[in-house]
């Protein structure tokens, strides 16, 4: 999977926040001042969206690409179920670890 276009867009963002929510509750929420992207697992699943896939948004099958692409851009993203980090990836985690950090907490309950 090719995030390249994804990377350039958050490049682009200076400022600001956008946030996607539902009646479910917060969805997504993107900071381009602290450049954090937040992805409310919870809310995901209590939509109905299959969980299991999560491996492949964060091109996990493929070496980190994306943790890895989101740690050069200065970005983070971080996998949140019911307000607590499960993974969070990018800016910030370690490089020994392929710039990925899983919180094994709530794995279970979410997929």
């Amino acid at each position: 999977m090719n995030y390249e276009a994804f990377i350039d867009l958050l490049r682009a963002v200076e400022g600001g926040r956008v946030s996607v929510s539902s009646v479910a509750g917060d969805i997504v929420e993107l900071d381009g001042d602290t450049k954090d992207i937040s992805v409310h697992t919870d809310t995901l699943k209590r939509l109905g969206v299959n969980m299991s896939p999560i491996r492949r948004l964060l091109g996990l099958r493929s070496s980190f690409k994306l943790p890895r692409r989101l740690s050069e851009a200065g970005w983070r993203l971080t996998l949140l179920f019911n307000g607590e980090p499960i993974l969070t990836a990018g800016r910030g985690v370690s490089a020994i670890t392929d710039h990925v950090h899983i919180s094994l907490k709530h794995v279970l309950d979410l997929v």
